[in-house]
């Protein structure tokens, strides 16, 4: 089981020294004041396991939109968009699905008439999967530039 909370400093703070290995470096974020407020600001939930240990996070709407994203018109008002991060020891583990599927609840309670799509790098295969596996179906795909890398995306969308 997992639990959400509207994200708090000592949780981002925690969050910002997530480190990913390649090729997931991508996700990492970049420490300092602008991230933090953005995980503070924006719409960002701590996702904490049933030891109350932070496992991961959720982000909803413009918080979990790529830029790309917004040149493909993707972006509209009968979808909102899920950005997920598992703390790195987590991936890879066989706790995805679950962790996307209770994502997929909070999502859902939170904007109930909405359509849920996520953006996801085409390289991640694993978390691909894991969408499949939870329901979301490939839609298109897009470029976008992120942290000066041009990087080949997925949108999924909720069955």
């Amino acid at each position: 089981m997992y639990h959400f909370e509207r994200m708090k400093e000592k949780d981002a703070l925690q969050l910002l020294k997530w480190h990913y290995s390649q090729p997931y470096h991508f996700y990492n974020w970049e420490e300092g004041p602008e991230a933090l407020h953005e995980l503070l600001h924006q719409n960002y939930y701590s996702v904490f396991d049933e030891t109350g240990q932070l496992a991961g996070f959720t982000s909803y709407g413009q918080a979990a939109q790529v830029p790309g994203g917004f040149q493909i018109q993707l972006y509209n008002e009968q979808s909102i968009d899920l950005g997920l991060g598992m703390h790195p020891s987590r991936t890879g583990s066989g706790q995805g699905l679950a962790f996307v599927q209770a994502a997929v609840v909070h999502c859902a309670s939170l904007y109930p008439d909405k359509q849920i799509q996520l953006a996801v790098a085409a390289f991640n295969e694993r978390a691909i999967k894991v969408y499949e596996r939870a329901g979301f179906q490939q839609k298109l795909s897009f470029r976008s530039r992120v942290k000066g890398e041009d990087i080949l995306f997925i949108a999924m969308t909720k069955k």
